[in-house]
């Protein structure tokens, strides 16, 4: 008997030690998870700050345009930082999306022109985060890829039945129906 309670006193202990490096495991997977949330945190908070800083240079050297992107961009970051929600109201989603175009506007004064059609009572509807910023981009990697001016991105936000559609249209260069089907 002494054999058997010796074999599963054994047994115990070792499984006490494989409790205990499991648990000891979490605690360090844990800590890490925490340190990376911590610095994914502070390098946007710093970025933001130091946005700010340049912001309030731009203001006093009486720079309007330069004043203009760093806020614009200051927002732009601000929404990427909120990570919290999936789904924005229609206006958060046009101002990201205006702010987004002014940089491209900035950086191609002639490429493209551009404009925005949403009805008042659709601001507050909710849709999804980023979602027209992927389709705006395509406008220009690959709708105005061949051209130096004369592009138009129109924006539009209709309610068609029960549904809320987000159109973004251009002049650009098109797709080949065997590349559309």
């Amino acid at each position: 008997e002494i054999r058997a309670v010796h074999v599963k006193f054994e047994e115990m202990a070792e499984h006490i030690d494989s409790l205990i490096r499991e648990v000891y495991m979490a605690s360090l997977l844990r800590q890490e998870m925490q340190m990376k949330v911590l610095v994914n945190q502070i390098n946007p908070h710093f970025l933001y700050n130091t946005l700010q800083v340049i912001q309030a240079k731009a203001v006093v050297d009486e720079n309007r345009e330069l004043e203009d992107m760093i806020f614009s961009l200051g927002r732009m970051l601000r929404y990427s930082m909120n990570q919290q929600k999936d789904d924005v109201s229609v206006k958060e989603e046009l101002e990201y999306i205006r702010d987004y175009i002014m940089f491209y506007r900035m950086r191609f004064p002639r490429l493209f022109t551009y404009g925005i059609i949403c009805p008042q009572e659709l601001l507050s509807a909710r849709t999804l985060r980023f979602v027209l910023q992927p389709v705006v981009e395509n406008c220009f990697r690959h709708g105005f890829s061949d051209r130096k001016e004369g592009g138009r991105i129109d924006i539009a936000v209709k309610e068609r039945g029960a549904d809320l559609c987000l159109e973004v249209t251009d002049n650009g260069t098109g797709m080949s129906e065997e590349a559309l089907d």
